[in-house]
């Protein structure tokens, strides 16, 4: 008897550790994992801040706008001081009613690095292209044409190469002979690498793209987030116009009643016969 009783407080014993050790690992266990879940969320909190943080201030680099200013010139005082101090000729060829003219005014030609490098490197002529006056050039008179949209000046389309296309800015050298024009709005980068192709004469070795394509500039471009996106919009999908009826592909045919799904399937295909054909006309009277 005392043999059994031990063995009885024994398996007792043994049966409470059995159940009560494994309830307490896996309590444990779990407030470990709620701990480092907690700390993952507290150190992508950080992650996130900080990174908004620098691109707020990337963003603020980049729309650094206002402070700089270019010197425009006329075009008969570029012709005066081409004689005394010659440099090469930036044009900017606009309208009034161009918007992305407007953008560059104020993207661009304020940005600071941008003014300065122009004004220590070039003469500026901001040059409106439909303007009525009659303008004289290198001893010729430049008439103003109507047609189009609200007509030219005869200038613009020597200046532009024949494409009337608006912001284009065009280089002339030291002789006032026109070097190119390069239509379409430029970002500060882009307009940075332009210039430098201009001013260094790299425009007698390579052309423009692959000259861009090894130039670093000192501005950094703008934020792809900054630009407009164009998504395409998802195209619905056509219907198919030959699918079956629904009604047919509902139907089910229960065994050992061939009677009643006899007369169901009579009266379903009759329906749908009845859709399809189309009114007959009535006989006139």
């Amino acid at each position: 008897m005392k043999k059994i009783i031990c063995l009885c407080i024994l398996s007792t014993l043994f049966f409470y550790a059995c159940n009560t050790n494994p309830k307490e690992t896996n309590n444990t266990i779990a407030e470990k994992s709620n701990e480092v879940k907690q700390e993952n969320k507290s150190a992508t909190k950080i992650n996130n801040k900080n990174t908004t943080k620098k691109t707020q201030i990337v963003n603020k680099k980049q729309e650094v706008v206002g402070s700089g200013k270019i010197n425009w010139k006329t075009i008969a005082e570029v012709e005066q001081l081409m004689k005394t101090e010659p440099k090469k000729v930036l044009v900017d060829a606009y309208t009034s009613w161009c918007g992305w003219c407007k953008r560059m005014d104020k993207n661009t030609f304020q940005h600071p690095e941008i003014a300065q490098y122009v004004n220590d490197n070039f003469y500026a002529i901001k040059f409106d292209a439909e303007t009525k006056e009659t303008i004289n050039f290198k001893g010729k008179e430049f008439n103003f044409v109507p047609g189009g949209r609200k007509g030219h000046n005869e200038l613009a389309k020597f200046l532009l190469k024949g494409r009337l296309s608006y912001p284009t800015i065009s280089f002339l050298n030291e002789e006032l002979d026109l070097i190119n024009a390069f239509p379409g709005y430029k970002q500060p980068s882009d307009f940075d690498a332009l210039l430098n192709y201009i001013q260094k004469n790299e425009f007698s070795n390579m052309g423009f793209t692959q000259f861009k394509s090894a130039f670093t500039s000192a501005i950094p471009p703008i934020a792809k987030n900054n630009v407009r996106s164009t998504l395409k919009k998802p195209t619905p999908q056509k219907r198919n116009l030959q699918q079956k009826p629904v009604l047919q592909q509902r139907v089910k045919v229960q065994p050992g009643n061939n009677n009643n799904n006899n007369i169901g399937i009579k009266n379903i295909q009759q329906s749908t016969k009845q859709i399809k054909a189309k009114p007959k006309a009535k006989a006139g009277n």
